[in-house]
């Protein structure tokens, strides 16, 4: 069992860290930008080397050759994603037609157990309410 010194240590680490990341937002997100941009940027660099050094190219044509690399890489990634979230976009469709269909049947049950007074009183109820939201937008 962990002791009661090395809980509250996390804790406390735990706590700063929000802190400091709720007081540096900007600068913490500035931060990792520049990051991935030089990331990026390095990438690039070994790509040009790479191309220029196994084709024996000059430097723009090597340059020219990993942008349009880079270009696929990226084409590649979006489609993948595309598919994914085409996927997911299904999915989540035919579960709210699922509860859709299931919320339509189980109030129709509910209305069709109801007694007559009940229903009356619940359109009614309906339509003063409309009646009364009406009167408020146009009066």
């Amino acid at each position: 069992m962990k002791s009661e010194a090395s809980i509250l240590r996390k804790l406390l680490t735990g706590i700063v860290l929000l802190a400091i990341a709720t007081v540096l937002f900007d600068t913490l997100l500035e931060q990792l930008l520049h990051l991935l941009h030089t990331s990026f940027e390095l990438l690039e660099f070994i790509l040009d080397t790479l191309v220029e050094h196994i084709f024996k190219t000059d430097r723009y044509t090597s340059q020219l050759i990993a942008f349009y690399l880079m270009m696929l890489a990226a084409a590649v990634v979006v489609y993948k994603a595309g598919k994914r979230l085409l996927g997911s976009y299904r999915k989540m469709k035919n579960s709210l037609f699922e509860a859709r269909i299931g919320l339509k049947n189980k109030v129709r049950k509910y209305w069709q157990t109801m007694r007559l007074i009940d229903k009356i009183q619940w359109g009614s109820v309906w339509v003063v309410s409309g009646c009364l939201l009406l009167w408020g937008l146009f009066s």
